[in-house]
C-alpha cells in the first residue's frame, strides 16, 4: 500500500547514516509515492550510496544534486519544490522512522483537512507497542514561543501551503517555519507517539545544533520576524527574547557538564 506523501531528505556528507535513514522509509507499512534525496554538495560517498539505492528496480528514490552548498533551508525547499504528492514529510539524513510513521500520520492528516501541518514525538528506540488510538495535543503560537514543540523529522505538511523554510537562515530555520505557519493557522497538532528516532541529542552534539550560539541567534531572529510582520506585540517580543536568553545559558551549562573531564 502507498500513501500520498513525498519524503524529502536533505543530505550533506552523510555516508555513515544515509542508508539507515533510507531503509527506515523503505520499510514503512505504507510506502510513500516518492523519496527525494537532495544532496548539498557532499564530498564523501553519500552520492554513491544514494545512487546505488535509486538505481534498483522500481526504486522510489530520486536524487537531486545541488551545485553549491546552500544549507538546510534551501536544500529542503528544493526537495519540496520537486515534490508531487499531496503531503510532504521531512526526514534528516541521520535519523530514522518507526515502520508505522507514514501510515499513522498520513491517516490523521487525511481525517483532519483543517490542519496544514502536524508533528509527533521522538524517542530513543522503537521497542514499544502502538495501539489504534492515541492522544493528539494542539499548540498555539504562545506555546511555541515558550519552546519548540516538534522536531523537523516528525513533520508532515500539505504541499500546497504558501510558507517555506527561510532561505537566509542556517540555524533554527525549522522553528522559524513553524512560527510562520502558526501566525496564520493558529493551531499546530502533535501526535503523542514517538515515531521518529533521533540519533543525537537535541543540542550540543554533532551537526548544526552543536553550534549553540548561532542556534540561539536563529531562534531570536525567528521571533523578531514575527514582530516585524506584526504578528506579536513588542512586549511579547521582549519577553520571548529574555526567556530564550535564559534557555541559552542553561544549554551552555548542561553542555559543559556533559564534557568528559
Amino acid at each position: 500500500m502507498t500513501v500520498p506523501v513525498s519524503v524529502v531528505i536533505p543530505a550533506h556528507n552523510s555516508e555513515l547514516t544515509i542508508r539507515r535513514t533510507l531503509e527506515s522509509v523503505l520499510h514503512q507499512t505504507e510506502l510513500p509515492l516518492e523519496i527525494i534525496v537532495v544532496d548539498d554538495c557532499s564530498t564523501d560517498s553519500t552520492i554513491e550510496i544514494v545512487s546505488e539505492l535509486a538505481n534498483e528496480p522500481n526504486s522510489l528514490i530520486r536524487l537531486k544534486r545541488l551545485t553549491s552548498n546552500v544549507g538546510p533551508s534551501q536544500t529542503r525547499n528544493s526537495g519540496w519544490d520537486e515534490a508531487t504528492s499531496e503531503f510532504v514529510a521531512f526526514l534528516d539524513s541521520d535519523d530514522s522512522w518507526h515502520p508505522r510513521k507514514l501510515e499513522i500520520q498520513t491517516k490523521w492528516m487525511l481525517e483532519h483537512p483543517e490542519h496544514p501541518i502536524s508533528g509527533h514525538l521522538t524517542g530513543s528506540s522503537f521497542a514499544y507497542p502502538i495501539g489504534e488510538t492515541f492522544p493528539v495535543r494542539k499548540f498555539d503560537l504562545t506555546d511555541f514561543l515558550v519552546r519548540n514543540r516538534i522536531s523537523t523529522p516528525t513533520v508532515m505538511v500539505r504541499r500546497s501551503i504558501p510558507e517555506r523554510f527561510n532561505s537566509n537562515s542556517w540555524y533554527a530555520e525549522d522553528y522559524d517555519l513553524w512560527l510562520q505557519i502558526l501566525s496564520r493557522v493558529k493551531v499546530l497538532a502533535r501526535i503523542e507517539l514517538p515515531l521518529t528516532q533521533l540519533h543525537k541529542a537535541d543540542y550540543g552534539e554533532a551537526g548544526l545544533s552543536s553550534h549553540l550560539y548561532p542556534m540561539f541567534r536563529g531562534e531570536v531572529q525567528a521571533v523578531r520576524n514575527l514582530y516585524e510582520n506584526r504578528h506579536i506585540p513588542r512586549t511579547t517580543l521582549l519577553l520571548a527574547q529574555l526567556w530564550m536568553s535564559i534557555k541559552y545559558l542553561r544549554r551552555l551549562i548542561v553542555t559543559r557538564m556533559r564534557r568528559p573531564k
